[in-house]
């Protein structure tokens, strides 16, 4: 079971004071994520930070590919299945924060038209 959700909002404000400016993201801002845990990894100094980003790594790839190892994790460390955790729904967020928002289509009649 997950942790409860937080509000995108507050995720994205949260994240925008730890990491990086979120406002200024490019379309591939999930890609930006990996590749900023990949350096984290590349900086750890423990076997359990190691652990962790490749945990959190491990839930921003699974949200990219739509899918959920989170009966794996439930088994292993807390602190494991909290930063994957982390990352599935950090992922998912990023995901859902770049959809375009569908316009609404507005038919125009031909009577709407010539008047």
């Amino acid at each position: 079971m997950l942790p409860a959700r937080i509000n995108d909002e507050v995720l994205i404000a949260t994240l925008s004071q730890v990491c990086c400016d979120l406002t200024a993201l490019p379309r591939n801002s999930l890609l930006a994520r990996l590749f900023w845990c990949g350096q984290q990894r590349l900086k750890a100094l423990t076997e359990a930070e190691l652990e962790a980003w490749c945990a959190e790594e491990a839930g921003l790839l699974d949200a990219l590919l739509d899918n959920d190892r989170t009966s794996y994790f439930q088994y292993r460390s807390s602190a494991l299945f909290e930063r994957y955790a982390l990352g599935l729904e950090d992922g998912r967020t990023l995901i859902r924060w770049n959809k375009p928002i569908p316009r609404s289509s507005s038919k125009v009649n031909s009577q709407d038209a010539q008047s």
